[in-house]
């Protein structure tokens, strides 16, 4: 396996699990992207999976996955020419899934990531990588010349890694920055952080039941829908899918959608 500096294997799973999924006859998503460049680092995602412990995280991944990518392309209908900001990107390959060839996409993301960024995926005018921490809200006034246009953020594996003092100032500053911007946010219900694992490096720190309660926030935010993991493919969940039946733990992996006013 070629090393990558800045990218940690918590990255690589989310790409090796996409690449599993590829490989599946039943395979939730198709990606690939992600087979180029599993093949291109020579990854063994075979291996990586089994030290990442467990199948219901792979199902997961695929499951936001699929959620992501068809709410991003409702989008682009509506929006062709949006502006798209995917925080706290890492490795990801939706652009190349959901590219209709206008949208203008921007991965954004630690400065030590902008090099294997560069090196796996390249730039283009229309497909680029910001360097900048989520937090450091700099890169807000980077993209504020493009701010008339209508813009998509998309929190996928992050919100849960901040304090819910942060998740609270960045859905704040998002909207401040952006009016009628609208934002796809990965969470997870409060009893999943209390159950994770507190002694691993980057731990769960904030959950939220439902997203409705976002709109208690701020009187700018608009609650649209939200998509419980545990809805999708049952057939891939095994015995969890019996906890379907718990309103809690059907709550506890989730896509929220709100839009600014």
């Amino acid at each position: 396996m070629r090393a990558l500096p800045g990218v940690s294997e918590g990255l690589l799973f989310s790409l090796c699990a996409r690449y599993l999924e590829t490989q599946r006859q039943d395979g939730i998503v198709f990606d690939q992207k992600a087979i180029e460049i599993v093949h291109r680092l020579n990854l063994d995602c075979t291996a990586l999976a089994r030290r990442n412990s467990v199948w219901p995280t792979q199902v997961a991944v695929a499951i936001r996955t699929e959620i992501l990518d068809r709410a991003v392309q409702r989008f682009l209908q509506v929006h062709p020419e949006a502006v798209v900001v995917n925080l706290g990107a890492g490795l990801c390959t939706r652009y190349f899934r959901v590219d209709n060839g206008r949208v203008r996409w921007y991965e954004l993301d630690l400065p030590a990531l902008k090099r294997p960024w560069s090196h796996l995926f390249g730039e283009s005018d229309r497909h680029r990588h910001l360097g900048c921490s989520v937090m450091d809200f700099a890169w807000m006034d980077i993209l504020q010349p493009l701010r008339r246009s209508p813009f998509l953020f998309i929190a996928e594996g992050l919100l849960m890694y901040l304090t819910e003092c942060e998740a609270r100032q960045l859905v704040a500053c998002l909207g401040a920055a952006f009016p009628c911007a609208e934002l796809l946010a990965e969470a997870v219900s409060p009893v999943v952080v209390e159950r994770h694992d507190r002694t691993e490096a980057a731990s769960f720190r904030w959950g939220i039941d439902r997203g409705s309660h976002l709109e208690g926030w701020s009187g700018g935010v608009e609650f649209l829908q939200e998509w419980y993991y545990l809805d999708y493919h049952p057939h891939r969940w095994g015995w969890l899918r019996l906890l379907r039946r718990l309103p809690a733990v059907r709550r506890s992996m989730k896509i929220i959608h709100i839009r600014y006013r």
